[in-house]
């Protein structure tokens, strides 16, 4: 949410209230500041239609926030502990040891609260895998396996 100053195509200037939460297409109603009406009648409602940028670490799904980490593989066998960052803050996500790829983690309550219902965030786990081992790592994971 936040306020906008726009600019009509006659030049007057309206503040707009936008509102928390607003869904990409959302539209806002601005009573009485459309065009006049026929024949001398009442000014028009300005309707206006809410494009919401897309962001490069978040994805939004009705409330729920989506997210992703990358671990290494070794991590996601032991199980570490990583920053993931919400909305609002920082937080430590604690990963279990035997994380599978793509594991979806859930931080409750920390999606957008809209309508009465706080939605979730869920941190998708990317394991990285190394592209060259040295001799000594390619032994050991050929005696572990």
């Amino acid at each position: 949410g936040g306020k906008r100053v726009l600019t009509l195509s006659n030049g007057k200037k309206l503040r707009v209230r936008i509102p928390k939460g607003i869904d990409d297409g959302g539209k806002i109603r601005l009573a009485g500041q459309g065009q006049p009406g026929y024949l001398g009648g009442n000014n028009g409602d300005l309707i206006i239609m809410v494009r919401v940028m897309p962001d490069q670490k978040f994805k939004r799904k009705g409330n729920n926030i989506y997210t992703s980490v990358t671990i290494s593989f070794v991590d996601a066998i032991k199980g570490c502990k990583v920053d993931a960052h919400t909305l609002a803050k920082k937080v430590a996500l604690t990963v279990p040891p035997g994380t599978q790829p793509g594991t979806l983690l859930r931080l409750k309550g920390q999606g957008l609260a809209i309508g009465g219902k706080q939605g979730d965030q869920f941190v998708e786990i990317k394991v990285k895998i190394p592209k060259t081992l040295t001799a000594k790592q390619r032994g050991l994971l050929d005696d572990w396996g």
